[in-house]
């Protein structure tokens, strides 16, 4: 998920620098990468783990990374077709306030967890 959000974000960054003299509203275009950047990797949560709910394994190893990749793939096309869709709205203040918070969560969270697990596993029952 770290590497969706970076990956996502890094490449709206060189985007924009190769093409800034063509994008026509760049706040919005701002504020949708960043937007889009924070949603990504809970897609690729989302998406990934249908595989494991209806297959039954995901082995051997070359079929699991094959079924990452398709997922990768699939999850960069909803990515860059939802940005497209909303790239000429306007955000309130508000709008961006939040936009901007998750943005930062986003960062503290897959920053500070590269460093330190969390104490709670997503899908692990915590022991009473």
């Amino acid at each position: 998920m770290k590497i969706a959000f970076y990956g996502y974000f890094f490449t709206s960054l060189i985007f924009y620098l190769a093409f800034k003299s063509k994008i026509g509203n760049r706040a919005s275009f701002f504020f949708n990468s960043i937007l889009t950047s924070s949603l990504v990797p809970l897609f690729l949560f989302a998406i990934w783990y249908l595989g494991p709910l209806f297959l039954p394994t995901l082995e051997p190893l070359w079929f699991e990374l094959m079924y990452s990749f398709i997922i990768l793939f699939i999850n960069g096309i909803m990515a860059g077709v939802l940005e497209k869709s909303y790239e000429s709205v306007t955000y309130d203040k508000k709008a961006r306030i939040i936009i901007v918070m998750l943005f930062l969560a986003s960062i503290l969270i897959y920053t500070g967890f590269t460093f330190k697990l969390p104490y709670i596993d997503v899908f692990k029952l915590p022991s009473l």
